[in-house]
């Protein structure tokens, strides 16, 4: 079984980029609030991004919809990462930017 690109990227981070300050909830579900919070957030002097990590052909959905639409109302960016882009080096960029 392929690994799920969550745990791809959280290995990147942690490994690649520990200047930067992330956080990734495994389950969002069994965190207090709305449900749906995006898995990833990071933080550095660039700026802030929040990611879903999906594999190919999976769609946010519900709270997930929520979250990403209102954090982008306000001017955060976010977007789904999926294994095609760690294989093409687009999850390597973003966070470069964030630097």
């Amino acid at each position: 079984m392929a690994e799920k690109p969550v745990g791809q990227i959280e290995r990147i981070i942690a490994a690649e980029y520990p200047s930067l300050l992330w956080h990734h909830c495994p389950d969002s579900r069994g965190c207090h609030g709305r449900p749906g919070l995006p898995d990833f957030i990071v933080v550095g002097p660039g700026g802030i991004i929040c990611r879903e990590g999906k594999p190919p052909r999976e769609h946010p959905r519900g709270g997930q919809v929520e979250w990403l639409y209102g954090l982008e109302a306000v001017g955060v960016s976010c977007r789904v990462w999926t294994p095609d882009d760690v294989a093409s080096g687009l999850v390597r960029a973003e966070l470069e930017a964030l630097l």
